[in-house]
């Protein structure tokens, strides 16, 4: 998909399995085929209980889903019930494993990977799209080992086959619909198609401090790296400078321990203890 504009073939047939965690990305994503593409959705999102964002993630979808509704029900009709799974249901694979391990030891990558390859392999999903962008860390391994194809209605990019034999295969049941955007591209399609506001309900700080982005974790840092630090609250920015500026890497830890809330995680109750709904 060109950043600068979108290609819009609508087929109302068309369904796209997406993993949904209420972020920037993957909302931007669930927007752009519901509005551009007229497709229908199938979000899929994978419970972590380590993660304190998960409520608020959980709300943030909660309000997109309500905005579609008043201002755009007919995309709302096509927005079908989110399939969630718990990632410590999820069964262990031997292979996925070693893939994971061999590409961490070359370089940084997040270890929801490891799971979500693991889910989209139990779930027999192919072709789940995967909102990595052209800022995340992740983009480094897939860049030169993927190629742009023209999926049902739209342009997205599959692992070429030669990345097929090698450890990459890690993400051979996904698809990238946003590899060549960045968040600002993201924010410039969305207001330009009139959808930006919707798209500002999205979440992604990993450890929200009561009820605001905290300014300290990964995606809060990710943010204000990539151009969109105007989302965290002038607390939380000041938050984040006064952690840069500790001169005492200790120090700092103890600043984010206190800062940091306490895990606590509601699970809905339609997650099925077999990991999928």
């Amino acid at each position: 998909m060109d950043a600068a504009t979108l290609r819009l073939v609508p087929d109302t047939t068309d369904t796209r399995d997406l993993l949904w965690t209420g972020g920037w990305d993957s909302t931007f994503r669930l927007l752009a085929a519901l509005l551009l593409e007229d497709a229908s959705v199938r979000p899929h999102y994978v419970m972590d209980p380590g993660r304190a964002s998960t409520n608020a993630e959980l709300k943030a979808m909660g309000k997109v889903r309500s905005a579609l509704q008043d201002q755009y029900p007919d995309a709302a009709r096509r927005l079908l019930p989110t399939r969630y799974a718990r990632r410590d249901d999820l069964p262990e694979i031997p292979i996925t494993e070693r893939r994971f391990d061999s590409l961490v030891a070359r370089g940084a990558l997040g270890t929801q990977y490891r799971w979500l390859a693991r889910y989209a392999a139990s779930a027999g999903l192919v072709d789940l799209e995967l909102a990595i962008h052209r800022d995340d860390k992740a983009h480094v391994f897939l860049v030169g080992s993927v190629e742009p194809i023209r999926y049902r209605s739209t342009t997205v990019y599959r692992l070429a086959d030669s990345a097929l034999k090698t450890d990459l295969a890690l993400f051979e049941r996904f698809t990238f619909p946003v590899l060549d955007l960045s968040k600002r591209d993201m924010r410039r399609l969305a207001t330009n198609n009139g959808f930006g506001a919707v798209l500002e309900l999205s979440w992604f700080c990993h450890r929200p401090v009561a009820g605001v982005p905290c300014g300290l974790c990964g995606p809060c840092n990710d943010a204000i790296r990539e151009g969109v630090g105007y989302r965290l609250p002038r607390v939380s920015r000041l938050r984040n400078r006064l952690s840069g500026a500790l001169p005492v890497g200790r120090w700092a830890s103890s600043v984010r321990r206190l800062l940091l809330p306490a895990k606590g995680v509601a699970v809905p109750q339609n997650v099925r203890s077999d990991g999928v709904n």
